[in-house]
């Protein structure tokens, strides 16, 4: 009687860690859905060995959509907006600017009781325009125009992967 009562124990006890097994692979299933973004209606099926894993994934599922794919876009639009700066920096600038000022002053040098007061204003524009750089501006515009073309191309080539490896799994 003793040992059978272990061993209802221990049966018990295997049966909860099963359960809690279950528990985590429906959580990392669903995780894994939501992270390559696939409903969560949609079976997906995962062998344990790496070289024959297949991964269904509905056709619906677009590759732009997936997080490193936004990415690349992300600072390839960084980019065109860098590449747009320096070249707006070999234009003037033109700038409205203003100024007040109100002041107090004693009136009298050696009498302290009488003060005067004055308002004082400024407005105005300012016009800014670097005539000679050195070739700076024009290296700094090449240089975001081949980093640019670098996220361009980062882009392009992390598109084409992950169409790859959705046409792979599908």
């Amino acid at each position: 009687a003793f040992d059978l009562n272990r061993v209802e124990a221990l049966r018990q006890q295997i049966y909860q860690q099963i359960v809690d097994a279950t528990h985590q692979k429906e959580m990392a299933y669903l995780q894994l859905k939501a992270s390559l973004q696939i409903p969560e209606d949609q079976e997906i099926f995962i062998s344990d060995s790496l070289n024959q894993m297949l991964l269904t994934i509905p056709p619906s599922v677009d590759a732009s959509q997936r997080p490193g794919v936004q990415l690349a876009l992300a600072q390839k639009d960084w980019s065109i907006a860098k590449v747009d700066a320096r070249r707006a920096s070999l234009y003037p600038t033109l700038s409205a600017v203003g100024r007040y000022q109100f002041q107090w002053q004693s009136g009298d040098l050696f009498d302290g009781d009488q003060y005067i007061g004055f308002d004082y204003g400024t407005v105005g524009l300012s016009l800014q325009w670097q005539i000679f750089s050195g070739g700076l501006k024009q290296r700094q515009i090449e240089k975001a125009s081949i980093q640019l073309k670098q996220s361009q191309h980062q882009y392009d080539h992390t598109l084409s992967e992950a169409s790859y490896q959705i046409a792979q799994w599908t």
